[in-house]
């Protein structure tokens, strides 16, 4: 399955969904933030009255108006939820120890990033960690900030490089000229620098901005909601955590699609098209829908021998009214919920389910 561009909405072929209904997928930004964009697409409408005024994944020198407010979201996310900030230090500091490992076996292919299968790139990391003390590193990445004035999570996260730099750069001033020069000191510096850089990036599309229970309880709470994963193999349901679904809350459906170039999984936002909606009864509804009239394509799935096809279709003209916040009485919602926690009665209650997966 192919991720779709941002904005841009196919029909869905679900068949957990069942055959009266018409489900639809829309692609959300292919960047590294594809997950926290998939869930304010179903659940904050300050966010799609900005997604409404763009449209593509097309690379750009300057942050977008969604990508900005998206930052915003996260910031307040980690002020209500202090074990946030906590566990991305900690992810931090994991990342450096377990690069310090690989480098002492003389590893090159997993940090490939930095080393580049450079046998002199190795061997400045390898010193570079025997002048480095861990210990005041770690305990100087945790207490950044802390004392003087508040600072915002923001602050922290684009202070790490030039703070830590500062402080490795005090140790390299005890190194006399005889044992390094000036150039051999700036070269070292680059290096550390380098891996701060990576670290910070691999940190934030490592646990900022994928699949993990600290980022998505936070986003749940944040908008009283319940989030479910589909997996876009088996197009089935897989838990996440079972302690963040609290009964009787809204609820939002994501889709999973692998992917494997280095921006990871994509995700996107399952929604329902709700032909039933009387024009009145929208303008009350704004928050749950989307109304869409550009061209809208068509996914429809032939079972062949070697692949499964995809097909379009041509242009709507008529506006079609998406619903992407699902009440937790939705005959979807239902379903989805009993395949995840009570499977032996999917065959009874659901027949037409093939349960499979």
């Amino acid at each position: 399955m192919k991720p779709q561009l941002n904005n841009k909405t196919i029909v869905f072929t679900f068949t957990l969904g069942g055959s009266n209904r018409t489900f639809v997928r829309t692609g959300n930004t292919g960047r590294r933030m594809s997950l926290i964009h998939a869930v304010l697409r179903a659940s904050d409408k300050k966010y799609m009255d900005i997604v409404k005024t763009l449209s593509g994944d097309k690379p750009r020198d300057k942050p977008r108006k969604d990508d900005i407010y998206t930052n915003d979201i996260i910031e307040l996310l980690a002020r209500k939820n202090g074990e946030l900030e906590i566990e991305y230090k900690t992810q931090l500091c994991d990342y450096i120890t377990q690069f310090r490992s690989h480098i002492s076996k003389g590893g090159q292919s997993k940090y490939s990033m930095l080393i580049n299968d450079n046998d002199n790139t190795i061997e400045a990391y390898k010193l570079i960690f025997e002048m480095m003390d861990l210990g005041k590193l770690f305990d100087l990445v945790h207490c950044i900030g802390d004392g003087g004035k508040e600072r915002s999570f923001a602050d922290y996260r684009k202070s790490i490089v030039p703070i830590l730099s500062k402080a490795y750069k005090k140790e390299l001033s005890k190194v006399t000229a005889t044992e390094f020069s000036q150039q051999r000191k700036n070269y070292y510096i680059d290096k550390y620098e380098a891996l701060i850089r990576e670290a910070t990036k691999v940190i934030e599309s490592r646990f900022l901005y994928c699949h993990n229970n600290i980022v998505i309880n936070a986003l749940s709470e944040l908008y009283g909601i319940n989030i479910y994963f589909i997996d876009s193999g088996n197009r089935f349901p897989y838990i996440n955590e079972p302690h963040s679904l609290k009964k009787k809350r809204k609820s939002v459906i994501i889709l999973k699609i692998e992917d494997d170039s280095e921006e990871g999984s994509r995700y996107e936002t399952i929604g329902v098209v709700d032909e039933k909606i009387s024009p009145s009864l929208q303008k009350t509804t704004v928050e749950t829908t989307v109304e869409t009239t550009e061209k809208t394509t068509v996914e429809t799935t032939e079972k062949t021998t070697e692949e499964t096809t995809e097909k379009t279709t041509e242009e709507t003209t008529e506006k079609t009214t998406v619903k992407r916040l699902f009440d937790y009485n939705d005959e979807i919602i239902k379903r989805i919920y009993t395949v995840l926690f009570y499977p032996t009665k999917l065959k009874k209650n659901y027949p037409d389910i093939n349960a499979e997966a």
